[in-house]
């Protein structure tokens, strides 16, 4: 990719303030892509007049966009050397250093570019994403802030920054933030989904549709909407919306063990036990966490109405030996009932009016007091 940074001939000073002329050739070969034949002509120029900071800066483009980034380094520094006033040299050597790795040496030099123009927002906010990059999110929080009051057009800076709330766990500075860079831009979709995601975490289900709908306006783009949607229709019990907005993650592959659970109970919740019981075998099979005895539960409650107790029983013994729930135990002990196993069912209801919980123990309570009567 072209740096973004390429000059024209004679904008930088050499480090004896004579215009350099480098004629344009170089220039234009760069902006085709033609970084080889550039840096040919760039070298021969070097070697003619050593020390040309427009020159040496040049090379180190070339070497960058050509991925030779040790290269650039070198020339980018002994550019830096000739002349340490040079924004654009600055921030493309800054841009090396962090592909590099020396992520230090790119926050000083980003440090550096503040120090030439301390007005210009966008320096502050670059000097802030490096401190991000070194796990320094304080000092990148101070410049973010200063980026934001130099430039309060600068939606860049209110999605960085509402992200270091929000990722702090400070949810509602991040919001306030959102809300504000919203007001001066209410079509930023990166500030809508952060909006969306703090709304989320309070519950506000509805004003996670609505930010979801006003940035589907702008952006038809619904992959990280999809599961946000999901979900939130259906804790509002919209299940047609949630069964849709889930069937779209899967098609984007954003789906995970959790969707298909929700996705599962949509169907039940909307006649369509098949359809639930291919999610729940889904959720089953990518299984990573404790949703599985859940899951296994549930379909077990599936194939206990569909007749089929017999699969539904080895599935709830397995669930039960994943977390030792003891409601597990009290639906071992309904199954067995239903199935008319008397004696087992009996065991597993005392097993259950032994645990702690106390969900079930008045139905256990019942169902053992028919099994002595017996």
């Amino acid at each position: 990719m072209v740096s973004l940074l390429l000059l024209n001939s004679g904008t930088l000073m050499a480090a004896n303030n004579q215009q350099v002329d480098t004629t344009s050739i170089p220039d234009s070969l760069m902006q085709v892509f033609q970084f080889e034949k550039a840096k040919e002509i760039l070298y021969n120029l070097n070697r003619s007049a050593p020390g040309n900071s427009i020159v040496l800066y040049k090379l180190g483009q070339c070497h960058y966009n050509l991925g030779n980034y040790t290269d650039a380094a070198i020339y980018l520094n002994d550019s830096y050397k000739e002349d340490s006033t040079q924004s654009a040299v600055v921030i493309q050597l800054a841009v090396v250093n962090s592909k590099l790795g020396l992520y230090d040496k790119a926050v000083q030099g980003y440090q550096r570019l503040v120090q030439i123009d301390k007005e210009n927002g966008y320096y502050h906010r670059l000097l802030a994403n490096a401190y991000v990059t070194t796990k320094t999110p304080m000092e990148a929080i101070g410049h973010l802030l200063m980026a934001i009051e130099l430039n309060d057009m600068d939606m860049e800076a209110y999605n960085m920054l509402a992200k270091l709330y929000f990722n702090a766990g400070d949810f509602e500075k991040a919001g306030e933030i959102a809300h504000t860079g919203l007001s001066k831009n209410a079509r930023n979709t990166d500030l809508l989904f952060i909006n969306a995601r703090v709304a989320y975490l309070g519950k506000d289900y509805d004003k996670v549709l609505s930010l979801g709908d006003a940035a589907l306006k702008v952006n038809a783009d619904t992959s990280r909407w999809n599961l946000y949607l999901g979900y939130s229709s259906y804790f509002l019990k919209k299940y047609p919306e949630c069964i849709l907005w889930l069937n779209t993650a899967i098609q984007d592959k954003s789906i995970n063990e959790q969707s298909y659970t929700y996705l599962a109970n949509a169907y039940i919740k909307s006649d369509d036990p098949t359809k639930g019981l291919e999610s729940l075998n889904k959720a089953i099979e990518i299984a990573k966490d404790n949703n599985l005895e859940s899951n296994l539960q549930n379909k077990a409650i599936l194939l206990h109405d569909a007749d089929q107790d017999a699969e539904a029983i080895k599935l709830l013994e397995e669930a039960y030996h994943i977390n030792k729930n003891p409601q597990v135990l009290f639906r071992l002990g309904q199954m067995h009932y239903n199935k008319k196993q008397y004696k087992t069912a009996k065991m597993y209801l005392e097993s259950y009016q032994k645990s702690s919980d106390k969900l079930y123990m008045k139905e256990a309570t019942e169902l053992i007091g028919f099994l002595k009567k017996m």
